[in-house]
């Protein structure tokens, strides 16, 4: 898998396939109000590669922007950005062994990833998408059977 520097800046900041000393990963939640100062700025998320600590909570103050920050935490934001963005090595070898396993990634900022979903869920799209199998599917209309496991011969 390959991946441009905005996909991989999200892998790196919303996946649980990582773990920091200054907590989780970005939630769904705050990384769209993220996205959203992102975009009021002209930035992507490959931006965030070069910035500070501080430029990082500066931008992302609640100060700044009380309407789009008001309902996320942002303790320490500064130090997790900085910190998932350094662990480029972990990812590339956490992404390998699910390529290996046959589970492909996408995110909100990828060519591939369903229009069907950003229609339907909006900002609450997930940030990524973990997948098998062929993504356009999603696309198309679909039946889903819901049922036991265990299927006993009772009909007679």
């Amino acid at each position: 898998m390959i991946f441009n520097d905005d996909e991989l800046a999200i892998i790196l900041l919303c996946t649980d396939l990582l773990k920091s000393k200054h907590g989780n990963h970005i939630s769904n939640a705050l990384w769209d109000s993220i996205a959203q100062i992102l975009f009021i700025n002209n930035k992507t998320p490959k931006d965030l590669f070069k910035m500070s600590v501080d430029d990082i909570d500066s931008l992302f103050s609640k100060e700044r922007y009380p309407d789009i920050l008001k309902k996320v935490k942002l303790d320490n934001l500064g130090l997790k950005i900085t910190s998932f963005l350094k662990k480029t090595t972990q990812i590339a070898i956490a992404l390998a062994d699910l390529e290996n396993r046959g589970i492909k990634v996408t995110t909100r900022a990828s060519a591939n990833y369903p229009k069907l979903i950003k229609q339907k869920l909006k900002r609450k799209s997930p940030a990524i998408l973990y997948y098998c199998g062929d993504l356009s599917l999603v696309g198309q209309k679909a039946l889903g059977v819901v049922g036991s496991r265990n299927l006993e011969n009772d009909i007679d």
